[in-house]
């Protein structure tokens, strides 16, 4: 009997079996998920793998058919750069392509049992990932898994004995809590970067100084259109292309979040100037969303108090021991704690001439973004 079952809905898996392998792993959580396929625009077709052992689920995949000509971040977008629009033309392109992992590349890949032995795991995600070449392959498209990170080592190992090819992608930036104060993070921070204790005091006391307020969001009630329209705007203003989720993508992270979604938000002049959505999962958080009104804040620095200093204060009182903060802009967030996790990218091709072509663009890739992209730092101690 075939172990792996494929299902075209989260809906159809039993969330705390899910959510048991996803463990901390907030945008491979059920809750995510169910959010992209309640919210996301775009024309994608998800595809759930499961390993089950019985009635159990053991392992498991999220999978998305990303046809060509979508409008949303892709796989050419990190491999051709500023060079996309150009070989788009030429008709060059990665899509169609079936990506394996959450569609926003922060979370696991492949969700094992952790009580499982590694032989047992090791053989769960051989058999998933059979399972996921064989899709891609009836569908004749490429197969790709975008930002893996060292914790995925199995997976790693399993794709480079497959000849998949690699190179570097945008790595992740974090912030570990480990201060008990606010003096601490900022003793902390000016160890890490000369004058940089400065500069988040002028940062606070300017943003005071000019009346922002900013709060916890309870209940969304008729902010949620200007919320979202800062998101939105936000996201166009450094993407390119506006964000591809529907307008009631906050009323369905609540609903399937519930209290593991905080919104922050800050007013001035007695308007909403900047919003902060962080996504939660035991002691974990992830700030994947943010929206500032760049015409109200002017500069009275709400980005970083929204998305950093509130966050991290609120953190260090609620436990909270990491914060991730996606990619870039890289160097504000070094300079204000953050570190940064490398990532790969792995990539196959079941068409002979393209992975001909593609050998030689990947070594190059990769090469160019050991040398452009920011590696991690040493820790300092508080």
């Amino acid at each position: 009997m075939n172990p792996i079952t494929i299902t075209d809905s989260i809906r159809s898996i039993p969330r705390d079996q899910w959510d048991t392998l996803a463990e901390d792993s907030i945008l491979a959580g059920y809750g995510w998920l169910l959010t992209v396929e309640e919210c996301f625009l775009n024309q994608i077709t998800p595809k759930y793998f499961l390993f089950k052992d019985s009635d159990r689920i053991s392992g498991a995949a999220v999978c998305y058919l990303v046809p060509r000509g979508v409008k949303m971040i892709s796989s050419d977008d990190l491999l051709f750069g500023r060079l996309k629009k150009f070989l788009n033309l030429l008709g060059i392109s990665s899509l169609p392509v079936m990506v394996c992992g959450p569609l926003k590349p922060d979370g696991k890949h492949i969700l094992l049992e952790r009580s499982l032995d590694p032989l047992k795991q090791e053989n769960i995600v051989e058999k998933l990932l059979d399972a996921v070449e064989k899709e891609a392959r009836g569908k004749k498209v490429s197969l790709l898994f975008r930002r893996i990170f060292d914790q995925e080592d199995i997976l790693l190992k399993q794709l480079k004995k497959r000849q998949y090819f690699q190179t570097i992608d945008f790595p992740m930036t974090y912030m570990d809590i480990i201060w008990n104060s606010f003096d601490g993070y900022k003793k902390y921070v000016q160890k890490r970067c000369r004058n940089m204790k400065g500069h988040i005091v002028t940062e606070i006391n300017r943003n005071q100084k000019a009346g922002v307020t900013i709060e916890k969001v309870i209940n969304l009630n008729e902010q949620e259109k200007c919320f979202y329209d800062l998101l939105n705007k936000h996201y166009l203003r450094h993407n390119s292309r506006p964000l591809p989720f529907k307008a009631d993508f906050l009323s369905r992270l609540k609903k399937n979040f519930g209290d593991d979604l905080v919104i922050y938000r800050s007013v001035k002049k007695d308007r909403i100037s900047g919003v902060a959505v962080m996504l939660k999962s035991g002691d974990i958080g992830h700030l994947p969303f943010v929206g500032i009104d760049h015409d109200l804040t002017q500069d009275d620095f709400t980005y970083f108090n929204i998305c950093f200093y509130r966050p991290i204060s609120d953190a260090i009182t609620e436990n909270i021991k990491r914060i991730y903060y996606g990619t870039g802009p890289y160097y504000p967030k070094l300079r204000r704690g953050c570190n940064v996790k490398k990532g790969y990218f792995f990539h196959k091709s079941f068409h002979p001439i393209a992975k001909w072509m593609l050998r030689f663009w990947f070594l190059l890739h990769n090469y160019w973004y050991q040398k452009k992209l920011p590696q991690p730092q040493k820790t300092v101690e508080d």
